[in-house]
């Protein structure tokens, strides 16, 4: 998600998850977009509002990469909004759709 939407929606999760929400990467340039890291096949689980732009969904011949910034030292343009740890390696796909639809209801 990009700009002030992906920040909200990256801050409410936070706020959720006691600060700790899974790994989430964010853009210093552009569009500043934030990228919620899932696991593996759960993506196309959810029917994502046109707020979220879905990687890794069907069909499934398509290819999808993104950058991931080191746990330490300096990766400009790319940043850790919240790093991944052993007790939330991923984001949690249902909380994060759930923040997310309730984003694009209020922007619409």
């Amino acid at each position: 998600m990009a700009g002030e939407s992906g920040h909200e929606v990256a801050t409410e999760l936070a706020a959720r998850c006691d600060g700790e929400p899974g790994p989430v990467i964010g853009e210093l340039l552009g569009e500043r977009w934030l990228y919620f890291v899932l696991p593996p096949g759960t993506v196309a689980s959810y029917g994502w509002p046109s707020l979220a732009q879905v990687y890794a969904a069907p069909p499934v011949d398509t290819v999808t990469w993104m950058g991931v910034p080191a746990l330490s030292g300096d990766t400009w343009p790319l940043f850790w909004f919240a790093r991944p740890t052993l007790e939330r390696p991923f984001v949690e796909a249902r909380m994060l759709h759930q923040i997310v639809r309730e984003v694009a209801g209020r922007d619409a």
